[in-house]
């Protein structure tokens, strides 16, 4: 009875699943091609309201060219023979012209033609992609046999002529490659109602077809045909413009319907729509229509129906065995599988399951009950853990933070005013006391970096690029920068290369940081003999090894030498901390290399370096956008705003130097009382001022007052990251630098952003005319523009810093027009140039490129300012 029961089940199970399967697919199915239908509709819908659009604008845009100042004159006077007003006229309308077809990147050319026997062009300007020019006089051609010179010459006053979409001809033959045109034009009448001539405009309609057939779905086609049902528009262009070619090529769909027909189980391989489309704004009429392949829609339904009914096939025949295993002994499976599960408790508890019954149920639900609880306890440990994680990490970034800050503000003064006691020493035991300190100080600030660099290594946050670079270069630079310091110590240093590649991949920075501090060590650690570096290539890797003449390390000291904050015996004594060589091996295996040691206590030591980097052709190219450099700034009035008494003497020290007008500020209140009664032409505003307002707060306040709304303002801040930098670019500062100053950086920054004599070669005049920008609305527009980038600048960042290549596609796309707008050609070639591993070089660029249109951006901003308050 049991077996016989079980059989029927599954039977009627099976029957009853595959039977709403083959319902739900046909329902599936139906509901699919209604949808992409409707989709087909709303596609035709779009193309439609594109086209319309556009002929729309075309009309008025004939009807401007046809009635405006400068035309109208040009037709006053063909009544006169007036010839030097005549010229005059002639040039204001090229300028009107030129202005209109630069705003309209759709239209090819805009034409005035003489309406004489030849019909010939007086004014012409053509577009050659990004290009316009006008076409000299010698080359203006006579067109009075066209069709629609005839035919516009003979309308009236108010009408107009707008032709069908065709090939674009020149001289009579067709312009390659292939360009869909449309011409609109309207006769031009003197005051004694006089037909003068004919405006006429040629419109490229190669941006409106990628764009209508970018509107179609991936599975379907959409086409267009012009009132002689001549095809015009198809994704296979061969079937296009027939008529143009001598030959003919129909729309090949028939005006239907919405309907579905189909018979049971069966549906139509394709399905299209397509109607008659009027365009009432030039009186042009077209078919529109779409068509989708079916299969590629219901291809995906058949295989989940294929797949549930194999798999509702192969449930039945294991719910069939199944069903005669438990028939036949039910009662002792369930008592074994409940055993097995008791197996993982230790114990009872009561929970809203049937624990009380006394069967194998019951047990069953006790042994649940007890692993639910003993994972909630897991779970409660496993989240303590990880929030006791989160709140080390945020601690660990606290304090390098506050300890970046905390050591290089005093370092800022230290090495600041070491360098000035150096300079003013009076005899030489005081400049030797003074290089003391300096040195010691700039040890210090190594440390500092050390530290930080250490830190972002542990974190994992190292960043490597993937670029070519040639290795021979390197090694040459390496032997430049250490040449000095083994000649003070009177060692030989050498060099033995064998034949390298002439360009790798991979870091070169990092190679660099890696030799550099391996040269270092040895050159520092060595009293006498020689330091020898040498490189070689072998089975993709770039071998290379430090070796020297020191004292050498003992087993034991080779066993620590690596550690962090560690150093051997021999070295005792000298500078360092122990530092350099936790870098170098971590650096290493980030760029998954090999870095070994071989020593013999009084023989010396030697470092080898195994890097896999394969061999590349000759390095690319970088784009040559550089910096500009430093210049007078003599004269500057200055606010600076730091809480460090040491730091602001150091600032008076530069000033009185570079003849600058510094106003000093110990906190906001100070600043921003300063900046109520005076005026400044550049704002240095430190980050951290302790138990003040921040410095970005800060900034944000003085550009409220409108005096100093377009002032740049430059932030001082002891530690840096991208996170810092976005939040500096938020704020409205324009730049940064950090502890300790460059003198040199601080005087190039500053001569940027206020020296009126640095050419930013950025082209502010088409961006305000496109928007028709003046006064008020020309400071809005630009500080929207100034906004947006910031917003981009942010985005590039993060785009590089994690390797996202869709957010580095959808920022730069966003970016290219506006730069190209700006004439930022440097600009676009680095933008093109940029991907996710991306060199230093290219990061400055970037940076630069953003830098120029700020500040040109601020500038006029200023400018138009000061002209409105008079």
């Amino acid at each position: 009875m049991v077996t016989r029961i079980t059989l029927v089940l599954v039977f009627l199970v099976v029957v009853a699943a595959a039977l709403s399967g083959w319902l739900v697919y046909r329902g599936s199915a139906d509901q699919a091609l209604a949808n992409a239908r409707r989709e087909m509709r709303h596609t035709l819908q779009l193309a439609e309201l594109r086209l319309q659009a556009f002929s729309a604008t075309m009309a008025a845009d004939i009807d401007f060219l046809s009635d405006n100042d400068p035309v109208n004159d040009w037709a006053a006077l063909a009544d006169t023979v007036d010839t030097a007003a005549m010229g005059v006229v002639v040039e204001r309308a090229a300028l009107l012209f030129n202005s209109f077809i630069r705003s309209r990147p759709e239209y090819a050319q805009v034409r005035f033609i003489v309406a004489d026997s030849l019909g010939k062009e007086a004014v012409r300007f053509d577009r050659s992609g990004t290009t316009v020019f006008r076409t000299p006089d010698s080359l203006l051609q006579a067109k009075g046999d066209r069709d629609y010179f005839l035919a516009t010459i003979a309308l009236p006053r108010s009408g107009r002529y707008h032709s069908r979409i065709d090939l674009n001809k020149e001289h009579g033959a067709i312009v390659r490659p292939f360009m869909p045109t449309m011409r609109s034009a309207a006769p031009v009448y003197s005051p004694l109602g006089k037909v003068v001539g004919i405006v006429i405009i040629n419109a490229d309609l190669r941006p409106l077809f990628r764009e209508l057939l970018a509107l179609s779905p991936h599975d379907g086609q959409l086409m267009l045909a012009d009132a002689q049902d001549e095809l015009i528009l198809h994704p296979d262009t061969s079937k296009t413009f027939r008529f143009d070619l001598g030959s003919s090529s129909p729309f090949p769909l028939a005006l239907t319907s919405d309907s579905l027909p189909r018979s049971l189980g069966a549906w139509p391989d394709h399905i299209s729509q397509a109607y008659l489309l009027e365009v009432p704004s030039t009186g042009q009429r077209y078919t529109v229509g779409l068509e989708r392949s079916t299969s590629a829609l219901l291809a995906g339904l058949r295989e989940v129906r294929d797949r549930q009914m194999l798999t509702v096939g192969g449930v039945a025949l294991a719910c069939i065995g199944i069903g005669l295993l438990f028939a036949r002994g039910i009662s002792g499976r369930l008592d074994r599988l409940t055993k097995r599960v008791e197996a993982y408790a230790d114990g009872a508890a009561s929970a809203p399951l049937p624990v009380e019954r006394a069967d194998e149920i019951g047990r069953l639900a006790r042994t649940v009950q007890h692993m639910q609880e003993r994972i909630d306890a897991r779970m409660r440990d496993i989240e303590q853990a990880r929030d006791r994680a989160q709140r080390a990490e945020q601690v660990q970034k606290d304090f390098l933070a506050n300890m970046s800050h905390e050591l290089r503000t005093p370092l800022n003064a230290i090495i600041g005013m070491g360098q000035q006691l150096a300079d003013g020493a009076a005899d030489e035991a005081q400049r030797e006391r003074a290089a003391i300190v300096l040195r010691s100080a700039q040890r210090m600030q190594a440390l500092v970096g050390d530290l930080l660099e250490h830190a972002h290594l542990a974190e994992g946050k190292v960043t490597l690029r993937k670029e070519a670079f040639a290795p021979e270069q390197i090694i040459r630079d390496l032997l430049a920068v250490h040449a000095v310091a083994a000649q003070d110590k009177g060692i030989a240093l050498l060099a033995e290369v064998e034949q390298l590649p002439a360009a790798c991949s991979g870091d070169a920075l990092r190679l660099h940081q890696v030799i550099d501090n391996l040269l270092g060590n040895a050159i520092k650690f060595t009293a006498k003999g020689q330091v020898k570096l040498t490189a070689r290539y072998a089975d993709g890797q770039l071998v290379m090894a430090v070796s020297d003449t020191g004292a050498g390390l003992s087993p034991e000291e080779q066993d620590r030498v690596f550690a962090r904050f560690e150093r051997a015996a021999a070295s005792e004594g000298k500078e360092g901390v122990g530092l350099g060589l936790a870098i170098t091996q971590a650096l290493v295996k980030a760029m998954a290399g090999t870095l070994a040691l071989e020593s013999t206590v009084g023989m010396g030591t030697t470092f080898t370096v195994h890097l896999p980097m394969p061999q590349v052709g000759q390095p690319l190219p970088t784009v040559p956008v550089a910096a500009p450099a430093a210049r007078a700034t003599t004269g500057l009035n200055v606010l600076y705003v730091e809480d460090v008494e040491t730091n602001r003497m150091l600032m008076t020290d530069l000033a009185k130097a570079w003849k600058w007008k510094l106003d000093l500020a110990t906190g906001s209140e100070d600043a921003l009382a300063l900046c109520r009664e005076r005026s400044y032409d550049l704002f240095l505003i430190d980050l951290d001022l302790g138990d003040d307002m921040k410095g970005t707060e800060l900034a944000l306040r003085i550009h409220g007052m409108a005096r100093h709304r377009y002032v740049p303002a430059i932030a001082v801040t002891a530690f840096a990251d991208a996170d810092h930098d976005a939040q500096v670019r938020q704020a409205g500062l324009n730049d940064r630098i950090t502890k300790p100053i460059d003198r040199n950086e601080l005087a190039t920054k500053a001569a940027f952003w206020t020296d009126p004599s640095v050419d930013t070669a950025i082209d502010l005049a088409g961006l305000l005319d496109q928007y028709g920008a003046q006064g008020e609305k020309a400071i809005t527009v630009l500080q929207q523009f100034r906004k947006e980038f910031a917003k981009h600048r942010t985005a590039l960042q993060q785009a590089m810093a994690h390797n996202d290549a869709d957010l580095l596609v959808r920022t730069r796309h966003q970016l290219r027009p506006h730069w190209q707008l700006l004439g930022l050609a440097d600009g676009l070639a680095v933008l093109d140039a940029l991907g996710t591993d991306v060199s230093a070089q290219d990061k400055s660029a970037v940076h630069v490129c953003f830098d120029r249109c700020d500040r040109a951006m601020m500038q006029e901003q200023r400018r138009v300012q000061q002209g409105l308050m008079g």
